[in-house]
């Protein structure tokens, strides 16, 4: 990110929803650690949801930064 985005801008509600959406991933990304260090691997499906999620969660954060800059 090019600018400084500052949480003040944001409303409670934005703040909580992103909350819940940075909790909900760290909890998935938890899971499958347990999982895999149980395992010693983890799976490829493991692997790509991991990344296609944090990188859903990174674009829509971004898409609510630019929106504002406008």
């Amino acid at each position: 990110l090019s600018e400084t985005f500052l949480f003040k801008d944001m409303t409670t509600d934005e703040i909580k929803s992103f909350q819940r959406d940075l909790y909900s991933i760290a909890n998935t990304i938890n899971q499958i650690a347990k999982v895999a260090n149980s395992r010693y691997s983890v799976s490829h499906d493991d692997y790509k949801y991991i990344s296609d999620t944090l990188a859903d969660f990174i674009l829509k954060f971004e898409r609510k930064i630019y929106s504002r800059q406008k």
